[in-house]
């Protein structure tokens, strides 16, 4: 996206940036045992991911709500109990670092692949 709107920003870089300072809070199917209906049950999905990472997230952006992200994240009701086996605090990660490795530069320029952890 970033090249289409010629942004000048190195994407791969980023996310290589990104894996290492992101703690991996959670670890669904192919990386761990769980599913997506688990990972919804667990205590809310994306909505208790953006809780539980939002000291190191930008909560001051608006989002296409019109409210910023920690309005939405304050706002939320969730159906289940979170459940900290399932969807980690980031004191308590699978791992401190992200889940996601980036290659590209051997093999394109200017794209990339993300291969998904098979971190233990």
């Amino acid at each position: 996206m970033a090249y289409e709107a010629e942004v000048d920003l190195d994407v791969l870089k980023a996310f290589e940036e990104f894996n290492k300072t992101t703690p991996t809070i959670l670890k669904i199917y192919p990386s761990g045992d769980l599913y997506m209906e688990d990972f919804w049950k667990a205590g809310g999905g994306v909505p208790r991911i953006l809780e539980n990472l939002q000291t190191i997230l930008d909560t001051d952006v608006l989002t296409c709500t019109g409210k910023s992200m920690i309005e939405n994240i304050n706002s939320y009701r969730y159906t289940f109990p979170p459940n900290d086996e399932i969807i980690r605090k980031p004191d308590n990660p699978f791992s401190p670092t992200g889940g996601y490795s980036c290659y590209a530069r051997e093999f394109s320029p200017r794209y990339g692949h993300q291969q998904a952890s098979s971190n233990p």
